[in-house]
């Protein structure tokens, strides 16, 4: 089954997530794009700003059952979507480089322990975490 892609993220519908206190870059949900799949898969757009203002956007999934991630495509100006060359999954790791996954993984889309969360719930504890309403 082919993926489709949501639009491109704009601002108003960006949640920042907290990543560590020694992340340089900002990190940012876009809410709109967020969807859970039959497949277990929750899927997201991710936006990266860097201090330096570079910005990265990419379309991502989590798979709560293996505990991996996959990246479907990134985001272009001009609005357009590139897809990934390697969209294989990749586990996730704990680790400095990559600790959006695990943040996301383990505090809002797969906590451990419980039943995976309503996209509602999902989006409400984001917003909440970050102080929005």
């Amino acid at each position: 089954v082919e993926l489709k892609l949501p639009p491109l993220p704009s601002d108003p519908d960006l949640i920042p997530l907290y990543v560590s206190p020694s992340a340089t870059a900002r990190f940012f949900i876009d809410a709109k794009s967020l969807s859970l799949a039959d497949d277990g898969v929750v899927r997201y757009t991710l936006v990266v700003r860097g201090s330096g203002g570079a910005e990265n956007i990419s379309y991502e999934g989590i798979r709560c059952e293996t505990a991996e991630r996959r990246l479907y495509a990134f985001g272009r100006p001009g609005g357009e979507w590139v897809r990934s060359r390697n969209d294989a999954w990749l586990r996730i790791e704990e680790n400095a480089f990559n600790r959006q996954h695990a943040v996301l993984a383990k505090d809002y889309f797969c906590p451990p322990g419980m039943a995976r969360p309503a996209l509602a719930q999902i989006v409400d504890a984001l917003r909440r975490e970050a102080g929005l309403r």
